[in-house]
């Protein structure tokens, strides 16, 4: 179970993409002159907190501290960071969703170029016309080939009222767009109609306040006839710890990860009293920009069982970080903790698999619709794999069952030996000696005998629920 140090530091604790700074943030350290005699014990009340709480050991070279200027070099993760007060306002701005001056869009970052990945509606992008896909070429007439994401950032952002010009590629055609910047507050969940009672719940940020916004959101679909959820996590890249948990509690009951400050052991996380938790079949949409707090609820609602995940392999970032109050002088984000999934995998470098593997995001929803559909009607979702009677006992196709759900087997090393990933484990089919084997997540080696049965490899449906995670009765 969590600590009390821990649980009261969830308060302000974060987990959020590094991109999300970048989009929302222009940081600097500001100059020693400027600091003047507050420095000497700004830098020690800083290097106090390395010390005590930074999960990874920094070196001792750096110690005491001379200047701010050396905090990066401090720092062994790109998480880490010092925050002048308007920096600060800057970040909690967008972990609640606020921009003073802005037109609604974005970014995400490939090479050299910049893409927006998302137009908030009633925008000024919005209304604009600039699609989700533009990628930008120029902003008031200046190129942005070989900047960085924040430069891209802060050229397109600006006060209230002023004007800026986007220049973007669409297919093969040039578009420009005149726009006037706005005080901007998006919106931390907002729910669509997906099909007859189903529901779309998009979750942008696990901002303050968003729990309180999805049970109000709930309790207006429920009157509505819910009877279906797809919660979507795709681009969401973090926030508030707390949010995450208390988002998780409205599905479970359960484990929701496992944690691990500076010098201590994994410790099993529940999150807090929410009450009867949602008895409706749920699926997550998820991509390789869910990260970090999006990856904990991700991770929790399919290893609880309590929602399948359909989409791509999420970012992989599995530490937590801290803001320390320093007062006048703003606050230090400090990576304190790292995190796992409930059952302990790794989620750092790895991100969370789901169970439905599906690239193309035109593809994603109606897949979900359909797991949800089939789950409404039969009463389970497994309706999609069909068993054969074997000898009186239900067994299920191997290879169609990884073809459904977005993978493959391959030819091993010798012959009649076969292989596939799953969760990041290798599974190793020998035909003939009908046996799959593998290594689970904690390094214990595993098998289980196969039937071969007219040149098709079947296995139990308990392996299919245990092993793979498939909501298989």
């Amino acid at each position: 179970m969590i600590n009390v140090t821990l649980k009261h530091r969830f308060k302000k604790a974060v987990a959020v993409l590094l991109l999300l700074l970048l989009q929302l943030l222009l940081l600097g350290y500001p100059s020693t002159a400027l600091l003047g005699q507050n420095e000497k014990t700004l830098l020690q009340e800083i290097e106090s907190y390395i010390k005590s709480y930074y999960i990874y050991k920094p070196d001792e070279k750096y110690f005491p501290l001379q200047s701010l200027e050396e905090l990066p070099k401090v720092f062994q993760d790109p998480y880490s960071t010092y925050l002048d007060r308007e920096g600060m306002k800057i970040f909690k701005e967008g972990l609640e969703r606020f921009l003073p001056g802005g037109i609604g869009i974005s970014l995400e970052q490939k090479g050299s170029q910049f893409f927006v990945i998302a137009v908030f509606p009633g925008t000024p992008a919005d209304r604009a016309g600039i699609k989700s896909g533009d990628m930008i070429v120029s902003v008031n007439g200046s190129p942005v080939f070989n900047l960085s994401l924040e430069e891209v950032v802060t050229r397109v952002r600006g006060e209230k009222g002023t004007g800026v010009r986007l220049c973007v590629r669409r297919n093969e055609q040039i578009l420009a767009f005149e726009m006037t910047r706005e005080k901007i507050s998006l919106p931390l969940v907002e729910y669509t109609w997906a099909d007859e009672g189903i529901a779309l719940l998009k979750i942008y940020s696990f901002g303050d306040g968003l729990v309180k916004e999805t049970v109000r959101l709930l309790e207006e679909l429920k009157a509505k006839g819910l009877r279906g959820l797809i919660l979507d996590l795709r681009n969401n890249q973090g926030g508030y710890v707390e949010e995450a948990l208390a988002m998780c509690s409205l599905f479970t009951d359960g484990v929701l990860l496992k944690i691990r400050e500076k010098d201590s052991s994994w410790q099993e996380v529940r999150g807090p009293e929410m009450g009867e938790t949602l008895s409706i079949p749920a699926v997550v949409l998820v991509n390789g920009w869910t990260a970090s707090a999006g990856e904990i609820m991700a991770s929790a609602l399919k290893e609880n069982r309590a929602a399948l995940l359909v989409g791509e392999t999420t970012f992989g970032k599995g530490t937590m970080q801290t803001l320390f109050d320093l007062g006048e002088e703003g606050c230090l984000k400090l990576t304190t903790a790292e995190f796992t999934s409930p059952q302990g995998r790794t989620i750092e470098g790895r991100g969370i698999e789901p169970q439905y593997l599906v690239p193309l995001a035109g593809d994603q929803l109606p897949l979900a619709l359909k797991l949800l559909h089939c789950r409404l009607k039969a009463g389970k979702e497994d309706a999609l794999f069909k068993p054969v009677r074997i000898n009186g006992r239900a067994y299920y196709p191997l290879r169609a069952v990884l073809l459904q759900t977005g993978r493959g087997i391959a030819a091993g090393d010798s012959p009649g030996v076969y292989l596939f990933y799953w969760d990041n484990i290798l599974y190793r089919l020998d035909l003939r000696k009908s046996l799959l084997s593998w290594e689970d997540h904690t390094g214990e080696a595993r098998n289980m005998k196969v039937l071969y049965h007219q040149g098709i490899t079947y296995v139990q449906g308990g392996f299919l629920a245990e092993a793979l995670g498939l909501p298989i009765n």
